[in-house]
């Protein structure tokens, strides 16, 4: 996320988490201080800045979050770091995201998450999401994450195929299909996090499809806000995946893609696609073009059209 974090745990999130990881709370905590930008206080520490309302933050997310822990909220009660930082954030108006994992939820608990939301609260419950047939527990904790940072503004927006309403694949190919075309590639954004997961779920439908309709499917990607540097290996590990396209987000005047990005792509050897790059240079145009990658032009979702440099 290239952002610094800040966070606490009460002893019963660090129980939680002796009985559901592989490795102790403290190791992890060893981890996460070495990896830098990294702070955590604990949960009696009243002084801590996320305690005060003149310590700017981005936002708060309470994963999981207790019922009592809503309750407080709700209630307005702030006896520890974790309830009195929320409380900042509620009448700050900054973003606060809960992910409750309480089953069945009792009236006491919705009228509290009601009272929460009504106060600009999100409640996101880690519901796992059946319709993008997860492959294994880490698919279903990638969506959740990518779930609570999209509600907290940290990244602009889920992949594509995280989105609920968005069509599953083999519904595009089977609509792409009764529009004429008999050749199609879909491409979904994806980062280092993601990249295994979505890749494993559109070669598989893309697999399917071929097989019974009349139509070769393409799985791709979109390597999209990463590292400048990272975009030459990520594709590479795409294409080991199973990836026939790879596309990568181009520079343009209205994103912040990372300077360098669209030399990064034209330079790599496992590249098919730039989309959108709007501040290219001539050179690096001439490189594409010897290259033999393509340029997204038009706009128009993620049904752009591609022409040759």
């Amino acid at each position: 996320m290239d952002r610094p974090v800040i966070a606490t745990a009460s002893s019963a999130a660090r129980m939680v988490w002796q009985q559901e990881m592989d490795t102790s709370f403290g190791e992890a905590l060893e981890q996460w201080q070495d990896a830098g930008d990294f702070t955590f206080y604990a949960p009696g520490d009243i002084q801590a800045p996320i305690a005060s309302g003149t310590f700017p933050v981005h936002g708060m997310a309470i994963v999981p979050c207790s019922m009592s822990t809503v309750a407080a909220l709700a209630h307005g009660f702030s006896d520890n770091l974790i309830r009195r930082a929320a409380d900042v954030c509620i009448k700050e108006r900054r973003p606060l995201t809960i992910v409750p994992r309480e089953t069945p939820l009792s009236a006491i608990h919705l009228e509290n998450m009601a009272v929460l939301a009504r106060l600009g609260v999100t409640v996101l419950p880690p519901e796992p999401p059946f319709y993008l047939r997860p492959q294994s527990l880490d698919d279903v904790v990638a969506f959740v994450v990518n779930r609570t940072l999209a509600s907290l503004g940290i990244i602009d927006a889920l992949p594509d195929s995280m989105h609920d309403g968005v069509l599953a694949p083999t519904e595009l190919i089977r609509r792409a299909i009764h529009n004429g075309y008999r050749v199609m590639a879909i491409t979904d954004h994806v980062g280092p996090g993601n990249l295994e997961f979505v890749i494993k779920t559109l070669v598989k439908d893309c697999a399917v499809a071929s097989k019974r309709w009349d139509i070769l499917a393409l799985p791709g990607v979109e390597i999209t806000y990463v590292p400048k540097d990272d975009i030459d290996m990520i594709a590479r590990e795409a294409r080991a995946l199973g990836a026939k396209v790879v596309n990568v987000h181009g520079e343009t005047v209205v994103e912040p893609v990372e300077p360098g990005t669209n030399y990064a792509a034209v330079s790599s050897n496992h590249i098919d696609v730039l989309a959108h790059p709007g501040l290219i240079t001539p050179e690096e145009a001439q490189m594409a073009a010897e290259r033999g990658i393509f340029w997204r032009s038009l706009r128009g979702g993620d049904t752009d059209s591609q022409t040759g440099m």
